[in-house]
């Protein structure tokens, strides 16, 4: 009975997550659905909630697939691989795209990063439930979400190098630093247990997050460095406006010159100093 709900259960939430995704291909029916603002929103919104509706199902799934300590069922990976996988390339493509551009504002850059980090840690979830149903499932949830995160941070620093500034904006060093933090710890952790196994893959991932620790407070430093600078100029700029408002005056021209007696032709000179 108990077994019946679940697959009731789950074959409910899948239909549920694909009948969302679905309403994002509605929009695009109409030839000129991206040259008309509201079909525009609409895309927007409808990709969204689908996104935001299969991300939701499948990260209180996977989380309870890990509190009960159970392999997830074959039909779940599937969905959220195939789900998850076309969000996660979605994200990280509109990343990449954004950074590409150049990002000014912090939030900006924090809306794009995290959905990019999460849909990509449901995704290499579903792979890696697929492929090795058998791991250990608080290793597989803990370590997706890793590679997730790792990879938006990579995508994002490298599309940062194709603008000028060579650099993504602060809120994007400060949560790659965050994010990468619990990695680092608990890779660490793994390479000085004597007990530990797959040391080889553990210090690849350390190294891979290091890096990204590294790059995030480069960020960081390149921006408040850039912050200086500009707060110099600013302050040159306007002690250039004030010493030109009181620059001197000279002014000269032919006048009569006397000793007090005779006059005489000469030139007189006068002016602010």
């Amino acid at each position: 009975m108990i077994s019946l709900r679940r697959r009731t259960f789950a074959r409910t939430c899948v239909a549920l997550s694909a009948a969302a995704l679905t309403f994002t291909t509605a929009p695009e029916a109409r030839a000129d659905s991206y040259r008309d603002l509201a079909d525009g929103l609409a895309t927007i919104f409808f990709t969204g909630t689908a996104i935001l509706v299969t991300g939701t199902v499948f990260t209180i799934h996977d989380a309870a697939i890990v509190s009960q300590g159970e392999p997830p069922a074959l039909g779940w990976s599937i969905a959220e691989s195939a789900l998850m996988t076309p969000s996660a390339l979605l994200l990280n493509g509109l990343l990449v795209r954004s950074h590409v551009d150049g990002i000014d504002s912090n939030l900006v850059a924090a809306v794009f990063l995290v959905p990019a980090a999460w849909t990509g840690a449901m995704s290499a979830h579903g792979i890696w439930s697929l492929a090795a149903p058998s791991t250990d499932r608080g290793t597989v949830y803990g370590v997706s979400w890793a590679l997730g995160a790792n990879l938006a941070f990579t995508t994002g620093a490298v599309s940062a190098l194709f603008h000028e500034n060579r650099t993504p904006p602060v809120a994007f060093g400060i949560l790659e630093m965050l994010g990468t933090t619990p990695t680092i710890l608990v890779g660490a952790a793994q390479l000085f247990d004597p007990a530990g196994r797959d040391r080889g893959a553990w210090t690849a991932l350390t190294a891979w997050s290091g890096a990204l620790f590294v790059h995030g407070g480069i960020t960081l430093a390149t921006a408040i460095v850039r912050a200086r600078e500009d707060d110099t100029d600013d302050t040159k700029t306007d002690a250039e406006v004030a010493r030109g408002g009181f620059a001197p005056r000279l002014h000269f021209g032919p006048t009569l010159v006397s000793d007090g007696v005779l006059r005489a032709p000469g030139i007189g000179v006068s002016g602010v100093f």
